[in-house]
C-alpha cells in the first residue's frame, strides 16, 4: 500500500484580509497585486503567534503566487520564530479566475445573466474568459495528489509530517468539496474567515477532518465575512 505508515496533517490557511476583500467594487480574482490591509497584516501576525505557541513546525509550506498569500505566508513564518524557513510559491493554488468581471460593481454582477447561469449550472458554470469551480477543484486536486499525496519525498518519511497550504477562500472551498465529497450546494453555506485554519489528516485510511475555519486566534481582529460570493 502506497500510504502505509504515511501520516500527513495538512493546514489549509486562507490569506489575511486584502484590499480586494474590502473594496466596494468587484475586483476579479485575477488581481494578483491586491496586498494585505493593516487588518490583514495583524491577522497574519496572530496566525504565526498561535502556531508558535502551539509549537507547530511545518515540514513544508506552500503559498499561492498572489501577493496577498505570499505576504500572509511571510508574516506567518516570521511570527512563528522561523524567519529563514523557505516556502514554495505555486500558481496552481491561486483563486478562481474571473477576468471579465474585473472592476465591475458587485450589485451589477449579482443581477446579470452570468449569475443566473451560475445558479443554474453550479460548479460547471464557466464565466466569460474565466474558469468554473469544477476546473478550480480539478487543478487543486491534481496539485495536491501530485505534490503531496504521491510524492516520494513525503511518502518515504518515517515520521508524521505537517504541511501548510496558504490559499484563497473559494479555491480552498472547491478543494474541500473534492476531499469531503459533500453536495456542491454546501460550498455556498460555509465561510472561511481570513487567516482561518482548516486541518485535515491524510493517512492509509484516507482523509479525516480535524477542523474547518478555526479563526479563534483572530478574535477582535476579524473581518466581517462577505455574504457576497464574488469576493474572496
Amino acid at each position: 500500500m502506497i500510504h502505509k505508515n504515511f501520516h500527513c496533517e495538512l493546514y489549509f490557511i486562507r490569506h489575511g484580509e486584502s484590499l480586494t476583500n474590502v473594496k466596494s467594487k468587484f475586483i476579479s480574482h485575477m488581481d494578483f497585486n491586491s496586498a494585505l490591509t493593516k487588518t490583514g497584516q495583524i491577522q497574519s501576525k496572530l496566525l504565526g503567534q498561535r502556531l508558535k505557541k502551539e509549537n507547530i513546525h511545518f515540514d513544508a509550506i506552500y503559498s499561492s503566487s498572489f501577493i496577498r498569500t505570499v505576504e500572509t505566508t511571510k508574516i506567518m513564518i516570521d511570527n512563528m520564530g522561523t524567519p529563514d524557513q523557505k516556502f514554495n510559491v505555486v500558481h496552481d493554488l491561486v483563486e478562481q479566475q474571473l477576468p471579465s468581471w474585473r472592476g465591475k460593481l458587485k450589485k451589477n454582477i449579482n443581477t446579470s445573466k452570468d449569475v443566473l447561469n451560475k445558479k443554474t449550472m453550479g460548479m460547471d458554470y464557466i464565466p466569460p474568459g474565466g474558469e468554473s469551480l469544477k476546473q478550480v477543484e480539478r487543478r487543486m486536486a491534481v496539485w495536491i495528489e501530485n505534490e503531496i499525496l504521491t510524492n516520494s519525498k513525503y511518502l518515504n518519511k518515517n515520521h508524521p509530517i505537517k504541511i501548510a497550504v496558504i490559499g484563497h477562500g473559494q479555491a480552498l472551498q472547491a478543494l474541500f468539496h473534492y476531499i469531503m465529497g459533500f453536495d456542491e450546494k454546501l460550498i455556498e453555506r460555509f465561510c472561511l474567515y481570513n487567516c482561518s485554519i482548516s486541518r485535515f489528516l491524510f493517512n492509509e485510511d484516507g482523509w479525516t477532518i480535524i477542523s474547518i475555519n478555526d479563526s479563534t486566534h483572530t478574535n477582535g481582529n476579524r473581518s466581517n465575512p462577505s455574504v457576497d460570493r464574488l469576493v474572496f
